[in-house]
């Protein structure tokens, strides 16, 4: 069996140049990702890319919508039994409801 495809792990983050985001993010067929601001990146992704969100957080609608307005493909995890809480890190300073993704 020949592979005909590969995998580019992209971790962008406050340093990484934004030409770059974007060089990485067009030349992507499958972005996927765990609920998050990074998944904005889609806006830019090629007509023919599709969004795999690893875990919408209780939240469909989101970039699905953002998904369906930029014409890309989209799916989402959907089975919560797969689900397994972490406890909380003491040392952040955040005392709030943990956000869905964090439960």
């Amino acid at each position: 069996l020949q592979n005909d495809y590969s995998v580019q792990l992209a971790r962008f983050d406050h340093r990484t140049d934004f030409k770059k985001q974007l060089e990485t993010i067009r030349n992507t067929d499958l972005l996927v990702g765990i609920h998050g601001a990074g998944l904005t990146h889609l806006l830019f992704l090629p007509s023919w890319a599709a969004v795999l969100e690893l875990y919408n957080c209780g939240d469909p609608g989101c970039y699905s919508d953002l998904a369906r307005l930029r014409g890309v493909k989209y799916a989402t995890w959907e089975d919560d039994t797969k689900l397994r809480s972490e406890e909380a890190d003491p040392r952040q300073p955040y005392k709030g409801l943990a956000h869905h993704k964090f439960i």
